[in-house]
């Protein structure tokens, strides 16, 4: 009986945890991230680029995002799912030179300190990455 009580307060714990785990992964998207470096055209020899004052997103709680990426366009809805981060910006006809679909901006990434976005939907002849730093947090809706 005792094993049986300690199998379930272990086994409860575990869970516990990786709960906890998956819920603060998901929150820490949330927050604005400035660009600090590249991975495209002529690499530096880890392959990486450093950004002095990169562009930002903003990625709110609420599905939305703010982008100083370019004038033109700076806003729009954004959905995360495990392995993919997507920004739909609001402008029609916005493309950036894009147009797979127009406005639609796909990319599969990575979460610890660093955010790296890798696209899916952009071509990149020499392939391409961007990493991000968080420089201020913000917290999810409760649904």
């Amino acid at each position: 009986m005792k094993y049986l009580i300690l199998s379930l307060l272990v086994t409860m714990l575990f869970f516990g945890c990786t709960e906890e785990n998956i819920q603060q992964k998901e929150s820490s998207i949330y927050g604005t991230w400035q660009l600090i470096e590249v991975l495209s055209g002529a690499p530096t020899v880890d392959g990486w680029n450093e950004i002095a004052d990169g562009y930002t997103y903003k990625i709110r709680g609420d599905a939305r995002f703010e982008t100083n990426i370019s004038t033109e366009c700076q806003s729009g809805m954004v959905s995360i799912t495990d392995a993919e981060i997507t920004f739909e910006y609001d402008c029609e006809g916005f493309t950036m030179n894009k147009k797979n679909p127009e406005g639609v901006f796909k990319y599969s990434y990575t979460l610890g300190s660093i955010l790296e976005l890798k696209p899916i939907n952009i071509n990149c002849y020499e392939g391409c990455a961007y990493r991000f730093k968080k420089i201020e947090e913000d917290k999810p809706k409760a649904v």
